[in-house]
C-alpha cells in the first residue's frame, strides 16, 4: 500500500494536481470564505438544480453530491479539487512532461477567468466542474484504451447534459490532441483510428444526450425546451447550422479582440500576443523538424483541423445561438494556451541532471520553453488579479445592496398605512451606467454576476434579498401588474428614491420608484 501511495506521490499527474490546488486556493480563497450574493444566487439559496427544460437533464444529480444549498466554501473547494484533477488528466492526454510546464498548465486552468465567472453561481459550480472532469476523462480513455471510446460516449453525454459548454471543451481537446499527433509525425493509421474513435464518441455522445433528454422530459412531464434557444438542441435546420457556423467564426475573432478578457492591461496583452506568436512558430517548427512536412496527408489533416478549430472552440454558438454568452461558457479557450505550452515542452531539450551547467547554458538550450513558461506565469498572475477585482466588486455590491434595502424598508415601514403583507413593486430599474458607483466595470464587465452596482434589479429579486438578509417578508406583484403601474399618471409624476414622494401607494400597491 505504501509503495502504491509513494508511486502516486511521485507521479507527474500528482504534481500537476497539487500545483492546481495551491494556485486555485491562492486565486479564489477570498470568494470561498465570503457569501457574496448574486442575482442568480437569490433564486438558488436552496435549489435541486432541476434544469431539464434548459437541456441540462443530469445537472440535478451531479449537484446532489454536495447539497441543494448554496454553500460557498464547500462547493468552491470541491470545484477546485475537480478542476485540479482535470488539469492532471489534461497534461497526461497531451503528454506534457516538464515540471515547469505542468505547473503553469495547472495554474492556468484554475486561474482562467471562466472559474471566477462560474463562482458567481457557486450553487452549481461543483456540479459543473465534476462534469468537466468527466468530459476530460472521456478523452483520456479514447487515447489510452482501444475501446475507451465506448465509455467516452456516455461520459461526454453526461457532461453535455450538465452544461453544454463542456461538449465544446471535449471536442476542442480532441482537435488539439490529433493536431499534436500530426506534428509528432505519428503513423497515419494510428492518427486515423484516433480520429475515428473520437468521431464515434462525439456523435454517439450527442445522440445519447438527445435521446436521454427526450426520454427524461417525457418521464418528468416537462413542457419543453426554450431557455435561451435550447429548443434547437434536439433538432437543427440547414439555415440554423449555417447561421451557427458564421457565429462561431465571428466569435473566434471578437472574443479575444473586443472583450477585456485578454486585453486587461498591457502586460496581459503582450503575454497573449507572445503566446499566439509562439503557438504559430512552434507549430511550423515541429511540423518541419519531426518530418511531417514530407507527407502530403499531414498538410491536409493539419490544415483541416486548424480551419475547424474555431468551430470546436465556439461549438456552443452553433448549438444554442440565442443564448447570452458570458465568460462561463468559455472553457474551451483555455486549450489554445495549453497547446502552446505542450509544444514548448516538446521542443525543450533534456539536460543531464548530474551535469554541472550554468544558467546561461540552460537558457541557451531551453530559451523558448523558458519564455513560454514565464509568459504563462504572467498571464496566470493577471488572471488572479482580475478574479480578485471581480470578488472585490461583489463585496462592494453586496454592501451597497444591503444598505439600499435597509433604507427602503425603513422608509416603507414608516408609511402611515403600511402593514405587513402589503404588496410592493420596485420599479424604475437600477441603471448600471448613471449614476454608477462601480469602479471596476471596465475590468469585469464580461463577468456576468460580478459587475454592476446592485444585486437585485426586479421586485421579486428585491423581495428575495429582503427575506434572506433582512428577515423581512413582502409580497410582490406580477409582471403584468407592474406594467399597468408604469402606465399610470401617478407613477409618471413620482420622483425617484430617496425623495419624499418616491414611495407611494397606487391601486393598493406600494410602489418604490428608483432611478427611473
Amino acid at each position: 500500500m505504501k509503495r502504491y501511495i509513494d508511486k502516486i506521490k511521485s507521479s507527474n499527474a500528482f504534481f500537476t494536481i497539487m500545483s492546481a490546488l495551491v494556485t486555485g486556493l491562492i486565486c479564489h480563497m477570498y470568494m470561498l470564505t465570503h457569501n457574496f450574493m448574486t442575482y442568480d444566487g437569490l433564486w438558488n439559496q436552496y435549489s435541486p438544480q432541476d434544469m431539464i427544460t434548459s437541456g441540462r437533464q443530469f445537472l440535478t444529480y451531479f449537484a446532489h453530491i454536495s447539497s441543494d444549498y448554496d454553500l460557498h466554501y464547500l462547493n468552491g473547494i470541491l470545484s477546485i479539487i475537480y478542476l485540479a484533477i482535470t488539469a492532471g488528466i489534461l497534461t497526461e492526454i497531451l503528454g506534457i512532461k516538464g515540471k515547469a510546464e505542468r505547473m503553469v498548465t495547472a495554474a492556468l486552468v484554475v486561474s482562467f477567468p471562466t472559474l471566477a465567472s462560474l463562482f458567481t453561481c457557486m450553487f452549481t459550480a461543483d456540479a459543473y466542474m465534476l462534469a468537466l472532469l468527466i468530459s476530460t476523462l472521456a478523452i483520456y480513455l479514447i487515447k489510452r484504451y482501444r475501446f475507451g471510446w465506448i465509455a467516452a460516449i456516455f461520459m461526454m453525454g453526461l457532461g453535455l447534459g450538465v452544461y453544454q459548454a463542456f461538449f465544446s471543451f471535449a471536442v476542442t481537446l480532441c482537435m488539439f490532441s490529433v493536431l499534436i499527433m500530426i506534428l509528432d509525425n505519428e503513423d497515419i493509421k494510428k492518427i486515423l483510428m484516433t480520429i475515428l474513435r473520437m468521431g464515434l464518441s462525439v456523435v454517439g455522445a450527442y445522440a445519447f444526450y438527445v435521446i436521454s433528454l427526450k426520454v427524461m422530459m417525457n418521464i418528468k412531464g416537462a413542457d419543453g425546451l426554450g431557455y435561451q434557444g435550447t429548443d434547437k438542441l434536439t433538432s437543427f435546420s440547414p439555415d440554423w447550422i449555417m447561421s451557427g457556423l458564421k457565429a462561431a467564426y465571428s466569435m473566434f475573432y471578437s472574443f479575444p479582440v473586443r472583450t477585456s478578457v485578454f486585453r486587461n492591461g498591457i502586460t496581459l496583452e503582450l503575454a497573449t500576443l507572445i503566446m499566439v506568436i509562439a503557438g504559430v512558430g512552434l507549430t511550423v517548427y515541429l511540423f518541419i523538424k519531426k518530418g511531417a512536412y514530407k507527407k502530403w496527408y499531414s498538410y491536409l489533416l493539419a490544415l483541416l483541423i486548424i480551419c475547424v478549430l474555431p468551430l470546436g472552440i465556439n461549438m456552443v454558438n452553433i448549438m444554442s445561438q440565442d443564448i447570452y454568452y458570458n465568460m462561463m461558457v468559455k472553457w474551451s479557450w483555455i486549450l489554445p494556451f495549453v497547446y502552446v505550452i505542450t509544444l514548448s515542452d516538446r521542443v525543450r531539450p533534456e539536460i543531464d541532471k548530474d551535469s554541472k551547467i550554468t544558467f546561461k547554458e540552460v537558457f541557451k538550450k531551453q530559451w523558448l520553453s523558458i519564455i513560454v513558461v514565464i509568459t504563462t506565469f504572467v498571464m496566470v498572475y493577471n488572471f488572479i488579479v482580475i478574479s480578485n477585482i471581480a470578488y472585490y466588486n461583489m463585496n462592494e455590491r453586496y454592501e451597497k445592496s444591503y444598505a439600499f434595502a435597509l433604507r427602503i424598508v425603513d422608509r416603507l415601514e414608516q408609511m402611515e398605512d403600511y402593514k405587513a403583507g402589503d404588496k410592493i413593486a420596485l420599479l424604475g430599474g437600477i441603471p448600471r451606467e448613471y449614476p454608477s458607483t462601480d469602479i471596476t466595470v471596465k475590468d469585469v464587465e464580461y463577468y456576468t454576476g460580478a459587475s454592476g452596482d446592485m444585486i437585485y434589479t426586479s421586485s421579486t429579486a428585491f423581495a428575495s434579498f429582503l427575506q434572506h438578509y433582512l428577515n423581512v417578508t413582502v409580497n410582490t406583484v406580477s409582471f403584468d401588474e407592474e406594467m399597468e403601474l408604469v402606465k399610470t399618471e401617478e407613477f409618471d409624476n413620482m420622483p425617484c428614491f430617496p425623495d419624499g414622494e418616491s414611495i407611494r401607494r397606487i391601486n393598493g400597491i406600494w410602489v418604490i420608484k428608483i432611478n427611473g
